[in-house]
């Protein structure tokens, strides 16, 4: 009977090498076609991962991509966990199409971008709708933008591009800002950002985004549109999850699911970076050895 790990970030590699050392026999499977997870998406210096100073999320990535050369198993990608359930035997796990019993369940699926949900949207993701700000800086440089959203992302990541486009538009539904009094005061004061309170309810373009419209009727002239309104959980049917839609677990990263644990940023909401996901999830692994030897022994 085999261990399976859903997951490809830096919880699901550290679950992984935790099982290759230990012995245990896992499959391996995640929704992407890479490694990384949401490491892949940042675009800032990660300096707080012991043993690796990193420019950017892609160069850590890189640098966790190598330690896995002595994994025996690797990921099998573009292949979704949908579906647990627990039973006498371990746990029905539902990917691929079909249903797969497992002796026990490592849930490290990360979080994914919140996108707006307009039906346009996902047509001109890569074409006028990015995420990333850091990552899609030169591409922009000396056009009109904007940014959706009220947090830290969205104020830091107007103010980044501000740098390099003749105006910013940034659009918030709230008159309140979310994000640090230090980013909202530059946002404010910044001759080059304008705000809007409102919603983005529409997208105009070609082959590329060419303006956005608001809830107010105005539209907005902008060859990018930068969403930066967070990121929600992803998680399986068959476990609990809370308000928020995060897996619930207790103190040994169990979950409402027998022998299905959780760890990483799907499981923490107040934990989200890479050295907690790695942590996490060699925490879920010990107790998950720890279940199964007295489950051998009772």
């Amino acid at each position: 009977m085999t261990v399976l790990i859903a997951g490809a970030g830096p919880a699901g590699c550290s679950a992984a090498m935790w099982l290759t050392d230990l012995g245990i026999q896992y499959v391996w499977i995640d929704s992407s076609d890479s490694v990384g997870g949401t490491l892949k998406r940042v675009g800032n210096p990660i300096r707080n991962y012991p043993g690796v100073v990193a420019e950017n999320g892609p160069a850590l990535v890189e640098a966790i991509r190598t330690s896995l050369e002595h994994v025996f198993v690797k990921p099998r990608f573009g292949t979704a966990l949908g579906s647990v359930q627990p039973n006498a035997a371990g746990v029905l796990c539902e990917y691929a199409g079909v249903q797969i019993q497992h002796q026990a369940v490592i849930i490290a699926l990360g979080t994914r971008p919140r996108l707006l949900g307009l039906p346009s949207e996902s047509g001109y993701r890569g074409r006028g709708v990015e995420i990333s700000v850091t990552r899609n800086l030169p591409r922009y440089a000396g056009q009109e933008v904007c940014v959706v959203g009220g947090g830290d992302a969205a104020l830091e990541g107007s103010l980044l591009l501000a740098d390099v486009s003749p105006l910013v538009h940034l659009v918030h539904r709230r008159q309140a800002f979310r994000g640090q009094t230090r980013f909202v005061e530059a946002v404010r004061a910044h001759e080059r950002i304008r705000i809007h309170q409102s919603e983005v309810v529409g997208l105009r373009g070609g082959d590329s985004l060419e303006a956005v419209t608001l809830a107010s009727g105005e539209e907005l002239p902008a060859s990018g549109l930068f969403v930066r309104i967070g990121v929600e959980p992803v998680a399986p049917v068959g476990v609990a999850t809370s308000t928020a839609g995060y897996i619930v677990v207790d103190d040994l990263f169990r979950t409402s699911a027998r022998r299905v644990y959780a760890c990483g940023d799907a499981a923490s909401p107040a934990h989200q970076s890479a050295a907690w996901a790695a942590g996490s999830a060699g925490a879920a692994v010990r107790s998950l050895m720890d279940e199964l030897s007295v489950s051998r022994t009772g």
